[in-house]
């Protein structure tokens, strides 16, 4: 979602709440009226749809989800239900209104409604996942009219059997839909965050096979690689000092990173240039000149920290 359809929404919400308070004085009156309709059939027929924002139900479909989806898409519809079990149990802790009275016993506080809160968040986030889903338009736009009922149908049978007032319902309605919409920001941040984690974890194994292809074929770094664990040797023998160590691994590392250029700049030369030519061949000379220079000032430093203690070893 774009950043400016996130705040208009966010806007609309506000809005939506602060009219919400207003319609207090009207859930009783709304409520005395579904009770003076009700019958044995009505009621039934509240209960078997109410059924379907209830938690137990909601955990039902989420296994056949499981079964068909993707590991991460699953992980999502738990942490859907999740986030709006947690959320709607602090929004009651705060606003602590008691339900109505009503045969069919429910237990909690009242504002906002938990099954309207988690129907919207987890049909609402089904809408989503159909909605980036492959499925043919007329599809989509049947299953978006079917959910939409649904929830709808849920929230009036949460007044019809009177464990809630219609504000209930309309403020399980906001807080679900802000819900969701966080919610799904928040997905998209974190699976960019993972896709970079892979794309950086596939550039080191890239690199780290670079390295061991130029180490296991080319002849010139054997004898650099030779070198270095010499190197290494003397410098724990004679228990060189941290700046000699320092000194030591950085011309070890332009050494065997200068090499490690020079033989992708001749990879690079022959495949371009089939045939031989001048210019190619100046090209792999100063390659392999960079790599001599490296080399001749790692043997200088070598020589000044390694061979007087060599000479005074030997006496």
């Amino acid at each position: 979602m774009k950043k400016k359809n996130f705040i208009i929404s966010i806007v609309i919400i506000l809005i939506l709440f602060l009219l919400l308070v207003s319609c207090y004085q009207y859930d009783v009156a709304i409520s005395d009226y579904l009770k003076s309709i009700s019958s044995d059939g009505l009621d039934f027929a509240m209960q078997m749809i109410t059924y379907f924002g209830n938690i137990i139900c909601l955990l039902i479909i989420t296994l056949f989800l499981i079964i068909a989806l993707d590991y991460r898409t699953s992980k999502n519809i738990v942490e859907v239900i999740l986030t709006g079990l947690l959320t709607n149990t602090l929004i009651k802790l705060i606003f602590r209104r008691p339900r109505p009275l009503s045969i069919f016993y429910e237990q909690g506080y009242s504002f906002p409604s938990g099954h309207m809160m988690l129907s919207v968040m987890f049909y609402g986030y089904l809408c989503y996942l159909v909605y980036h889903s492959k499925c043919r338009k007329s599809l989509k736009i049947a299953f978006y009219i079917t959910m939409t009922l649904l929830v709808g149908a849920i929230g009036l049978s949460r007044v019809y059997l009177n464990v809630h007032y219609l504000t209930d319902v309309i403020g399980g309605i906001l807080f679900g839909y802000l819900m969701m919409l966080l919610f799904i920001i928040y997905t998209k941040q974190k699976h960019k965050l993972i896709d970079e984690s892979i794309r950086l974890d596939r550039s080191f194994k890239y690199a780290f096979k670079g390295i061991g292809t130029v180490v296991l074929y080319e002849k010139n770094m054997h004898i650099h690689v030779l070198a270095t664990i010499c190197v290494l040797i003397l410098g724990l023998k004679f228990e060189i000092t941290k700046f000699e160590w320092l000194a030591c691994l950085i011309v070890i590392g332009m050494v065997i990173s200068s090499e490690i250029f020079n033989t992708a700049i001749e990879k690079c030369v022959d495949y371009i240039s089939l045939e031989k030519n001048k210019l190619a061949a100046s090209i792999k000379d100063m390659a392999a000149g960079a790599v001599l220079i490296n080399a001749i000032i790692a043997l200088i430093v070598g020589i000044i920290i390694f061979l007087p203690k060599i000479i005074l070893y030997l006496k």
